[in-house]
């Protein structure tokens, strides 16, 4: 057994441990120091933010017409080249148009300039209602008008025609043609009208005397499509372009007058 000697030296040590405990965690404690606040650096200049996209411009629609309610588009058939003077201004119009103008030519006369100005419309017309399922017709300066077709045939207009108005192109475009193919698109009878209209506008502006029948056949012209609006108003009376065509061709027959006139070219 341990002496008395050994156990009292053990109890000591205790004693004396635990008095060095109670004296540490009796001893004041140093309060901590609050740490002082940075505040967080604010950037001189503020945070670029992407603003959206404007939105596209919108063309503008420039109309030459004195009747409001005309669908006239601008900005068609744009020029494919530089456009450089031809023998009068509506040719130069026409001929930067079109990506082989000489192919509208009549090759076995190429002096022939009214019909050439007339071939040059339709390949103009035929680019512009080929970005359509409707009908568009060229008018020169980069304007022109689509309309949807009616549901009447030419032929129906062609028998509404009095015979003592049918004039000498009569068999080509209002029997023949529709034969071949367009019977179906009587806008194409407000096509070619246009396309007398132009030729009579590079008669005038060319100074020419000769090829007087290409105004006879534009005022020909205009009477089929008179008579095609009749038809129109008759078998087709909900045609949502029946205005539009209406004043169309009111506003075709005052610009033919007036280039007949000398008043306008």
């Amino acid at each position: 057994m341990e002496s008395l000697a050994t156990i009292a030296g053990r109890i000591a040590i205790l004693v004396g441990v635990l008095t060095i405990i109670a004296g540490w965690r009796d001893e004041p404690k140093t309060p901590r120091q609050p740490v002082p606040f940075k505040p967080y650096p604010i950037k001189k200049t503020p945070t670029q933010v992407r603003l959206p996209d404007p939105p596209p411009p919108q063309p503008k629609l420039v109309s030459v017409v004195v009747k409001p309610d005309i669908p006239f588009v601008t900005n068609v058939c744009p020029p494919l080249r530089k456009p450089t003077p031809q023998k009068c201004e509506i040719l130069t119009d026409l001929y930067c148009r079109l990506e082989n103008p000489h192919y509208w030519a009549d090759h076995k006369e190429p002096d022939d300039l009214v019909t050439w100005v007339h071939e040059l419309t339709h390949g103009a017309s035929n680019r512009l209602h080929a970005s359509t399922i409707k009908h568009g017709i060229y008018l020169g300066d980069g304007k022109g008008i689509i309309l949807k077709h009616p549901k009447v045939t030419i032929q129906q207009v062609a028998y509404h025609v009095p015979k003592d108005q049918r004039g000498p192109i009569f068999q080509l475009y209002m029997v023949d043609q529709p034969k071949g193919g367009w019977n179906k698109s009587p806008i194409y009878i407000c096509d070619e009208w246009n396309s007398y209209v132009h030729g009579t506008i590079a008669r005038r502006q060319l100074g020419w005397e000769k090829r007087q029948e290409t105004e006879d056949f534009a005022r020909e012209m205009e009477r089929y499509c008179r008579t095609m609006l009749k038809v129109v108003k008759k078998h087709d009376p909900d045609y949502p372009d029946l205005q539009h065509l209406s004043n169309f061709i009111d506003w075709q027959s005052e610009r033919f007058d007036q280039v007949v006139k000398g008043n306008d070219k």
